[in-house]
Formats: structure tokens, C-alpha cells, sequence
């Protein structure tokens, strides 16, 4: 997000985007994408077509469309070929449960109860998160009624468990919390695959031809002991 403007900017190189994002550097588009607002300062960056040194402050895109998944599904619905089927595919981040039972007698919150704001924003972020994955479900399957081959394929998760969730703060880096993190990941992925290897599963055969498809990972350097 442009803070100039506040204004979406979504970095990107398509045959109908323009050459406006054509010279950015991906670590700096990654700086803007990841400014999250009081976890982490805004990303100045530098105008790589600029001959002034103009810079452009970004704020993560997250506070305008937390799940792109819509903004993904218009991207190639503009972009594919008359007859070519899409295929879109999510993947969460391990988002922590939401939700809480308020009492009649504490609906009247003031700023200080609200954290000066700060409770608002992750409540809008989750409602946001919730509906835009919602729609495109929707609007896939309108889509498809029209004749137009469009899937949305969510990756499976299971549900958090509650020993976990003290870890799930976006600014936590302790190692507990980054096992934890991984621990959860390999859980997901035993999920994922048992989908994939079902051939009844028509969302698991998705993942599977989509992990077939890609090209080798290619050598790291890392020792492979950091992964185990």
C-alpha cells in the first residue's frame, strides 16, 4: 500500500500490467509487502526509474487485502486465454483461532479498552480474510456456470492446538515459537499429501498435479542438518 496515496500498489509483471513494476528489485517489493504496521517500520524504497533518488513509502498490503485471493482470481481472469481453465490456489499462515463472547453489560468500550486501536485491526484483518476467500469460492463457481474453468483450491490445516497458541504472535521469534511453527507445518503437509494421495479428492488431485508441475528445487548451499 502507497502511503502517498493510500492507495493499493500490487507489485507485478503481467502481459496487461504495464511497465510501471518492471525494475523493483524483489527484495524491496518482499520490504513492502511484509511493513506491517507496528510490528515493523514502513519500507522506503527507492524508484528504480526515478532520476530524481524519489522514494516511495510502503505499508504492508495486508491492511488492504490480507488474503489476494480475489486480487489473484481478476489478475488471471484478465490474463488467461479464451478456453484456458484457472486454477488458484491458497495457503494460509497459520492464523490463530478468532472470536470472543461479549457480555451485554461490555458492549460500551472506550479507545483504552480497544488498545488505542490496536484490537480493531486484527478483527478487521481476520473479517476481511474470511469473506475474501468466501467470494472467490462464489465467484469461481458463477464462473463456472458461465462455462469458464475456474477452481480455488484452499491448502488443508488443522486446527491449531491450544498449547500453540502462545506462539502465533507475529513478532515472535523465540525458538519455541519457531518449533512450534514447524511442527505445525508438518503436520499440515501429512494433511496435504494424505489429500493428494486420494484419488477421490478432486481438491487433492489439484495439489498433487500443481506439486508435479514444478521445476527442482534447486541447491541451497545450506547444511541440510539445519533442516532436520
Amino acid at each position: 500500500m502507497a502511503m502517498s496515496t493510500h492507495r493499493a500498489w500490487v507489485f507485478k509483471k503481467t502481459k496487461t500490467s504495464g511497465v510501471r513494476d518492471d525494475n523493483y528489485k524483489l527484495v524491496d517489493v518482499c520490504l513492502a509487502s511484509s511493513a506491517a504496521p507496528i510490528y515493523r517500520s514502513l519500507a522506503a524504497i527507492k524508484n528504480p526509474d526515478s532520476k530524481h533518488e524519489q522514494i516511495e513509502v510502503f505499508a504492508d498490503g495486508g491492511l488492504w487485502a490480507n488474503n489476494p485471493v480475489m486480487v489473484g482470481m481478476l489478475d488471471a481472469l484478465m490474463n488467461a486465454e479464451n478456453g484456458q481453465p484457472i486454477e488458484i490456489f491458497s495457503l494460509g499462515t497459520c492464523s490463530r483461532p478468532e472470536g470472543e463472547e461479549i457480555s451485554p453489560t461490555k458492549v460500551h468500550r472506550s479507545m483504552l479498552q480497544w488498545k488505542l486501536g490496536a484490537d480493531v485491526a486484527p478483527l478487521s484483518i481476520t473479517a476481511q480474510e474470511f469473506a475474501f476467500d468466501n467470494m472467490a469460492r462464489m465467484f469461481a463457481n458463477v464462473l463456472s456456470k458461465c462455462g469458464k474453468e475456474v477452481h480455488h483450491v484452499r491448502f488443508p490445516q488443522q486446527k491449531i492446538p491450544a498449547s500453540k497458541l502462545e506462539y502465533l504472535g507475529l513478532d515472535d521469534s523465540r525458538p519455541e515459537a519457531m518449533n512450534a511453527l514447524m511442527s505445525q507445518a508438518s503436520t499440515d503437509a501429512d494433511m496435504v499429501k494424505s489429500a493428494c494421495d486420494d484419488a477421490r479428492n478432486p481438491q487433492g488431485q489439484l495439489i498433487h498435479n500443481l506439486m508435479m508441475s514444478l521445476p527442482p528445487m534447486p541447491e541451497t548451499g545450506i547444511p541440510k542438518e539445519l533442516f532436520e
